[in-house]
């Protein structure tokens, strides 16, 4: 089964180029006005511009693919093509199947975190990936996915 949450690509780019639309007019509005009364607009608006982009750093990678067929798991997580130059974001990780031991999807204010436990040679291994803006529908698909991946594994080892 594949998961992409393409979707939001078109929507971040959106967003952080009227942040940047915004912060460049700001820097040049305050070389043209010096008032006293723009300063302090000026200032909240930088200060809420600032909450949103750092509320959006804090919920993770937007982009987010997932695949499971074959006998690998294939998941990538990543930041749009604007914002990955400066941020540089990215997870990508390939394991068989078979190597999945068990996995927990975290819910803390509005961020939403996959916790992969991975069975290793020498010791077990935690891989974590935000999946905050998944869908409800691709969130459950996720869930059905791997729970699957994990009930093969069950029978698989009792062979």
């Amino acid at each position: 089964m594949r998961i992409s949450n393409e979707r939001v690509k078109k929507q971040f780019a959106v967003i952080y180029i009227i942040t940047l639309f915004i912060l460049i007019i700001s820097i040049v509005d305050d070389g043209i006005s010096g008032t006293y009364k723009n300063f302090i607009a000026e200032e909240y608006l930088l200060l809420v511009i600032f909450a949103i982009l750092l509320m959006l750093f804090w919920l993770g990678s937007p982009l987010f693919n997932y695949d499971s067929d074959g006998e690998v798991l294939i998941i990538e997580s990543s930041e749009p093509a604007l914002i990955s130059r400066f941020v540089g974001k990215h997870f990508s990780v390939e394991f068989p199947k078979v190597k999945l031991i068990n996995f927990e999807i975290n819910e803390l204010m509005l961020r939403k975190t996959l916790y992969l436990y991975l069975r290793g040679k020498s010791k077990d291994t935690v891989l974590k990936t935000p999946i905050s803006y998944l869908s409800g529908k691709e969130l459950l698909f996720l869930e059905k996915s791997l729970n699957k991946v994990l009930k093969n594994n069950t029978n698989f080892n009792k062979k």
